[in-house]
């Protein structure tokens, strides 16, 4: 992605050193995670003689040079990080920093879309770091009781961001919002190299444009987290370890023990885009049953979270706008940044999950989905 920066390890140990007001000497491990359009490191540091930090773990966010246009945006990200981890929520809590701040700019290298190297201003931020796995790595896991809890976590962090305070309405540079500029991105579709994809693609596209435009203007709109995937749930290292709850206490482990990550995507956007997001990755990282999983899902959020029947209808399309979405974007950026293995990994999974959607029809998945939610809804009330 053009505008990422360029970290050399020293300089990674310089702002961390900086940011977290620590000598290097006592930044003890650092290694890069995987990354979209920004930079994510995960840093350990020997806190023993610190008094500033209860923990040592953290992750340091250096953002790509486009970020830097909406800084007020990023500011409303990380103060709503902070407004849900005061509420209750497990979330990645950030790090005041030695600017007295929650973030700061730092001059790095990145590279634009032409390939030529330039200095920029990046923003950085820091949070403290989860230890666990992410869901994704866990498919096992991936039953009923854990996507009935997934649903209603994905509820909880919504309900909350209802009470969240903030003018700030531009997040997005770029081409990740679906309500604002999922129609212009067939100017993608030239980088799908195989031609049956695109033309799976492009049919989709047609369909999920004209339901969208149609249906997503009259619906309500909030603040959601806008990026809420296996990839971006960990599950706490006290369950983790831990295979032996019984079915009964195994809900309330799992609530305790669920944590959200990266609030890069954070906007004022959609309820049913939130779910909508949550669907098609779930539906892409099932090994199998995807289409149970996902209204196990679905069953959790709607009881917390009442949606109408246009915001239900609407689930499956957005579902399909997210998969042609990430495909596209995904397609695109890896075609700048070849070396960056992270940005196309997943696109066959994302395929396969449309693929898995298409072969059953519309009428067919909402009529399952339909029927999980009713068994949940008599569970509740016996």
């Amino acid at each position: 992605m053009a505008g990422r920066p360029v970290v050399s390890h020293k300089q990674l140990h310089q702002i961390a050193s900086q940011l977290l007001d620590i000598d290097v000497e006592g930044i003890l491990v650092t290694r890069e995670l995987d990354g979209f359009d920004d930079c994510n490191y995960y840093v350990k540091i020997n806190n023993e003689n610190n008094k500033h930090y209860v923990h040592d773990q953290f992750i340091v966010k250096i953002l790509n040079v486009e970020s830097t246009k909406i800084k007020d945006s990023i500011q409303s990200k990380i103060l709503a990080c902070q407004f849900l981890s005061h509420g209750g929520i497990h979330c990645s809590k950030p790090v005041k920093l030695t600017n007295g701040c929650y973030m700061d700019t730092v001059i790095l290298q990145s590279c634009d879309k032409a390939g030529d190297i330039t200095c920029n201003n990046h923003i950085v931020y820091i949070v403290e770091y989860i230890e666990g796995i992410l869901l994704r790595d866990t498919q096992h896991n991936f039953n009923h009781i854990v996507m009935h809890q997934v649903g209603q976590l994905i509820a909880t962090i919504d309900s909350k961001l209802l009470e969240f305070q903030s003018q700030q309405r531009n997040f997005f540079i770029g081409d990740w919002s679906i309500e604002d500029d999922f129609a212009g991105l067939d100017r993608y579709l030239k980088y799908i190299r195989i031609e049956s994809m695109k033309e799976t693609l492009t049919d989709i596209f047609t369909m999920c444009k004209s339901a969208i435009q149609e249906s997503l203007p009259s619906l309500k709109r909030c603040f959601i987290h806008g990026d809420i995937n296996p990839g971006n749930i960990v599950l706490a290292k006290s369950l983790s370890n831990n295979s032996n709850h019984t079915s009964t206490n195994q809900a309330d482990a799992i609530r305790q023990s669920l944590w959200i990550i990266d609030f890069g995507d954070f906007h004022f956007g959609y309820a049913v885009i939130e779910l909508g997001i949550a669907i098609a990755h779930i539906m892409a990282e099932s090994a199998t049953n995807g289409i149970i999983n996902s209204g196990h899902l679905i069953a959790g959020y709607l009881s917390i979270i009442h949606l109408n029947t246009e915001e239900y209808n609407l689930i499956y399309d957005i579902a399909l706008a997210r998969l042609f979405q990430l495909i596209v974007l995904c397609e695109y950026s890896y075609t700048f940044n070849p070396d960056n293995n992270y940005i196309i990994d997943r696109v066959p999974q994302y395929f396969q999950a449309i693929t898995t959607l298409q072969n059953s029809t519309r009428k067919e998945i909402y009529q399952i989905w339909s029927e999980i939610i009713h068994i949940s809804n008599d569970s509740m009330q016996s």
